[in-house]
């Protein structure tokens, strides 16, 4: 993986505020992270829900990615173990 390229994220997906915006939890090096997307950013692939983000870094063990919506915890930049990404299609 590389900067710049697209990565799925797994994520916990329950009903949202609004009809079109999903609550999603995903794991990252810090702990948990929560917050609201849009319900046509939740991919679905063999059975488990995912989103995409942008690689911003790579560490050794970690990502740096950009995630599109609204976090209560960050601004959308997460460091995610390299073991819970895919890269997208």
């Amino acid at each position: 993986m590389k900067p710049g390229e697209r990565v799925r994220i797994p994520v916990e997906v329950r009903p949202g505020p609004f009809d079109k915006e999903r609550l999603v939890t995903f794991e990252s090096s810090d702990g948990p992270v929560s917050g609201f997307v849009p319900s046509q950013m939740i991919i679905e692939h063999d059975g488990q829900q995912f989103i995409e983000a942008v690689v911003r870094a790579v560490a050794d063990e970690s990502i740096s990615v950009n995630v599109r919506g609204s976090f209560f915890t960050t601004t959308g930049l997460a460091h995610v173990s390299k073991s819970k990404l895919q890269v997208a299609a």
